[in-house]
């Protein structure tokens, strides 16, 4: 890219900024990807290892020949008719449309408009070879009905055939989804030639030692995250002095000692056959004291002259010009929820070096991104700091738990009932963490693990322990290998990443006190699950097929224009699955059924706000899933709509829930176990959840939702009361008061909400 014909729309940058851009920038300036590793690893370049497996030379013909042979039906679908007129074409124009586009479709002319791409047909063959209903061929067949409008419409045949409106609606929304060239919707970034560090490894190998360095030492700098947890670690350390600056010299350090407290997996990785200083000191330094504003969905703490940022990735700034940015755990890309955020991301976020920390998995998936954005890309490859293997043995019989063990299950009830068995058949105490419990909550629990003096000696979990943790896991325990998958309403054996991920958290390197404790080990409960988890460590890791994407910021506005009036918001999300022009390495986010009622349901509350802020009504995050927490918020979008003005005393009142916090609050006075455990602490995780979606409103509307002192105040007591129920639900149980349970070092946990605002 020339940088000279960009540099204009630099001016509202600060010079120290731009003279830090204008240094970096002598290297040559064509567009390049240039591949590094810290290790002899090859870097996969080859954008088919986004599908590892073998596609057949006449592909192409096969799927052409299917789609044929389906498009007659899928014309005369009732669904696919129904969701084309909420699409804006008029009714009587389907069937001329339809009909045009089936010879089109057997003569092959609107084939090409996306598959005369290899990479497209090698996308469509796995994409349909994996998918066992006809969900996929819909899609396609949508796709390339709008796409051979949208690059024909001037053809005589079609404007003889269909209304002129019918055909600019199908213009719009296929211009509007065209996301083949997403890169360019973000200019800021656009004016840089960016430098693209990848930061790659297994947990425990450091692999963002590096990148935490570069963020202490710029002039300017934003870290993003998947939680606000590990946001505010990063504004706290910061703010402590306690992350050592690329450059500094930290062999005159009286006090170098890492913190193994840390959720980060900043651990130092190995230089010239030892580790590297460390990243996070355990004391902070007046010298690495670093200004950091926080910006999280639900909190903003901003640090007079801050010229560093931490926030959660859906806060990521794209406008202002930076030295560094760190996007943390990059393979959270192909999240069918979260993904979008962290690939637009990675194309927008305008900083001169952009560090991106994660798995290997996600490397070729964002190179595929980074093409022709003449961002320079390199790779460093980090290994694993403590050995990991599998026993030899099943476990056989929870009686056999020892104090390190983390055991595995995958629902709230399965986790609990081991829990009750391992207290019960053992002298041991378990520490809980799983998705439903705030990350506040799971790092308390996690705080409790790894002290040695808490006298919780085990950690019972699901998936959800790994991310935002820091883990003293000797051994993983699966107590099964499946899980219940929502697509198919029954449990489905654990993918090969999967096992890996979880498993991979045994053995933190440098955490035991001996030589053979930091050895992970990897084990299952059944015997006939073990050789499962065995072929899954042997094998080699799989690459992530999709970076996702959503709605752009600004295109909700665009496309309701577009759609019919009185157009639900959720036609908007089926047309970006159906309309969207994406190249073979991105997919876009769908609503499950569950979501999609939600949404129509909150919608029809919103409905007659202003578009902005029906889009902000719409995204205000809670678990759709979860039936309790969404009927709550349906409350609280009601009230907003109807009145203007939230109390939320009354909403959570009315539902129970502040009842429950009444409940632990009174026990944990009088210091007494809470009666009915495991439905106190479902109110209260819901509460949280309802609480969060509060706080995140009152950034968005202060005056409607107004008590946000109060949520925050909330938020802490329910965290309170969640952490004193799991700790006094244990057999032989002697409460003590929350304060009093100990991090190591003797202090309590550092990384955990406060009241301040």
């Amino acid at each position: 890219m020339n940088v000279l014909r960009c540099a204009p729309r630099l001016s509202v940058c600060s010079r120290p900024v731009l003279s830090s851009y204008y240094a970096c920038c002598h290297r040559a300036l064509r567009p390049a990807i240039r591949l590094a590793s810290t290790t002899s690893t090859p870097a996969p370049s080859s954008s088919s290892l986004l599908h590892p497996t073998a596609v057949p030379q006449d592909a192409e013909k096969r799927l052409h020949k299917k789609l044929v042979s389906l498009v007659g039906s899928w014309s005369a679908s009732g669904t696919v008719r129904s969701r084309l007129r909420s699409f804006g074409i008029d009714s009587d124009d389907l069937d001329p449309l339809l009909g045009l586009f089936a010879d089109r479709l057997r003569d092959r002319s609107a084939w090409i408009t996306i598959y005369d791409d290899p990479a497209q047909v090698e996308r469509l063959w796995h994409t349909l070879s994996t998918d066992k209903t006809m969900l996929s061929a819909d899609r396609a067949l949508n796709q390339l009905l709008y796409s051979w409008v949208a690059d024909n419409a001037s053809d005589p045949a079609l404007l003889a055939a269909v209304k002129s409106d019918s055909l600019s609606r199908i213009c719009a929304l296929a211009n509007e989804f065209d996301y083949r060239h997403l890169a360019s919707r973000f200019p800021a970034a656009r004016c840089l030639r960016r430098k693209i560090i990848m930061h790659v490894g297994p947990t425990n190998s450091g692999k963002t030692h590096n990148a935490l360095r570069a963020l202490a030492a710029a002039r300017s700098g934003q870290y993003m995250g998947p939680l606000r947890l590990l946001a505010f670690e990063i504004f706290s350390r910061l703010n402590a002095g306690q992350i050592i600056p690329l450059g500094a010299d930290a062999t005159s350090d009286p006090h170098p000692e890492h913190d193994a407290q840390t959720s980060l997996d900043a651990v130092s990785p190995l230089e010239n056959g030892g580790p590297a200083p460390p990243a996070v000191r355990a004391l902070g330094d007046a010298r690495y004291v670093r200004k950091c504003s926080l910006i999280t969905g639900e909190e903003r703490r901003d640090v007079k002259g801050a010229n560093l940022h931490a926030c959660t990735v859906e806060m990521c700034d794209f406008k202002t010009l930076r030295d560094i940015a760190v996007i943390d755990e990059i393979q959270m890309i192909a999240d069918p929820d979260r993904g979008a955020a962290w690939t637009f991301a990675v194309l927008g976020v305008p900083a001169v070096e952009v560090h991106l920390c994660g798995e290997e998995t996600a490397v070729p998936v964002v190179e595929a991104l980074l093409r022709g954005t003449g961002d320079e890309f390199v790779v460093n490859r980090y290994q694993r700091l403590s050995p990991l293997r599998v026993a030899d043995e099943p476990l056989g019989d929870l009686s056999n738990v020892q104090k390190g063990d983390c055991v595995v299950a995958f629902s709230r009830s399965r986790i609990f009932a081991a829990k009750a068995e391992i207290e019960r058949r053992t002298k041991l105490r378990c520490a809980v963490a799983y998705g439903r419990l705030p990350p506040e909550v799971r790092s308390e629990q996690a705080a409790l693990f790894n002290d040695p003096n808490s006298g919780f000696d085990v950690l019972v979990g699901s998936d959800a322990l790994g991310m935002g943790l820091n883990l003293k896991i000797r051994r993983v325990i699966f107590t099964q290998i499946s899980k219940y998958s929502g697509a198919s309403s029954q449990d489905e054996q654990l993918t090969t990443s999967q096992i890996k991920q979880i498993g991979g958290r045994a053995g933190r390197f440098g955490v035991h006190g001996d030589k053979d404790a930091s050895v992970g080990i990897v084990t299952t409960l059944k015997k006939e699950d073990l050789p499962v988890v065995k072929a899954a460590f042997d094998a080699p890791n799989i690459n992530l097929p999709y970076a996702l994407v959503d709605l752009i910021e600004g295109s909700f506005a665009r496309i309701m224009r577009t759609l019919p009036d009185g157009t639900s918001a959720v036609v908007a999300r089926d047309a970006l699955a159906f309309c969207a022009r994406l190249p073979p390495h991105m997919t876009a986010t769908t609503l499950g059924m569950k979501v999609r009622s939600n949404m129509v349901e909150a919608d029809a509350v919103v409905g007659t706000l202003a578009t902005r802020d029906r889009e902000n009504a719409l995204d205000i995050p809670y678990p759709t899933l979860d039936e309790n927490t969404a009927v709550v918020v349906l409350e609280l979008l009601r009230e907003f709509a109807e009145q203007g003005r939230v109390d939320i005393t009354r909403a959570t009142t009315s539902a129970g829930l502040l009842q429950a916090l009444n409940v632990a609050a009174k026990a944990q006075q009088e210091g007494t176990a809470v009666a009915r455990p495991t439905e106190t602490l479902s109110q209260l995780e819901t509460l949280h959840k309802v609480l969060v979606a509060y706080a995140w409103a009152f950034w968005k509307w202060p005056t409607a939702f107004y008590a946000h002192h109060t949520v925050i105040q909330l938020l802490r007591s329910g965290e309170q009361s969640m952490d004193y129920i799991l700790r006094t639900w244990a057999k032989s149980a002697s409460p003590r008061r929350r304060r009093d349970i100990p991090a190591k070092g003797g202090a309590p946990t550092k990384f955990r909400r406060t009241t301040a605002l």
